[in-house]
């Protein structure tokens, strides 16, 4: 069972440096069960890992607890929010290079050879003209919110991308100018014609009156295919006929 289903993971800021994680879980006061502390580490320049003020925690509980008491004082507590995943291989996510089993792409053009000097730009994962690491590729990002999602709701990562692509499925069919619709278009008549226009407090009737349009029927993509099949059968049938 994943980590995130049966667990929560935290982040505590400004913990001193010289309390060791052993001592941190020991005397950390709160209403949840802590069953692990780590101490987080940054690379300095030459490549040295040295610790940080930050501390992660994981709970044993669906939610976080809004802070932890030490030595009395209070720390607030921060959902931590796993790295996401990208192979090194062949820059797509959900898995490391270690475990990839596809063929290696380029970073930089996305085909199928060691990266080099390309200068093409095409984004393996979305098709757009940038790097696959881009903060801004718009998969990127998705993967940002499916990867909240598991953690907020405790959903494995296939529950969570069906839901992001439930809620998601219609955004692109609300832009009219990329789906247009496919009804025909009738002539529209000029709207003066249809109205009564006041001169000088004088009403004067139109000329004619005019009927009302006839509804308009959308026709789906279903309905053509659909017709033109039918067509095709009635001339085949013809034609056996003769």
């Amino acid at each position: 069972m994943p980590v995130t289903l049966k667990s929560t993971v935290g982040l505590i800021k400004g913990t001193p440096k010289s309390y060791t994680e052993e001592e941190l879980k020991e005397n950390l006061a709160t209403d949840v069960i802590i069953l692990k502390v780590e101490r987080m580490r940054t690379m300095d320049l030459n490549r040295n890992l040295k610790d940080t003020e930050i501390v992660k925690i994981v709970c044993k509980a669906k939610d976080l607890p809004a802070n932890v008491e030490l030595y009395g004082c209070f720390f607030k507590v921060e959902l931590y929010l796993f790295p996401i995943k990208q192979c090194k291989n062949c820059w797509a996510f959900g898995h490391r290079k270690e475990k990839c089993w596809r063929t290696t792409k380029c970073r930089e053009c996305g085909e199928n050879h060691a990266g080099g000097s390309c200068k093409r730009k095409s984004c393996i994962n979305c098709g757009g003209s940038h790097d696959p690491t881009d903060r801004q590729c718009p998969e990127k990002k998705k993967q940002i919110q499916i990867n909240l999602t598991m953690q907020q709701e405790k959903m494995t990562y296939r529950e969570a991308r069906a839901k992001w692509n439930e809620q998601n499925q219609y955004k692109l069919l609300s832009n009219e100018e990329e789906f247009p619709d496919i009804t025909p278009t009738l002539h529209k008549r000029n709207p003066t014609s249809t109205q009564y226009k006041t001169i000088r407090g004088t009403t004067k009737k139109p000329d004619h009156q005019l009927l009302p349009s006839a509804p308009q029927t959308k026709v789906s993509y279903a309905d053509k295919v659909k017709e033109k099949a039918q067509s095709q059968f009635v001339e085949n049938s013809h034609k056996t006929n003769d």
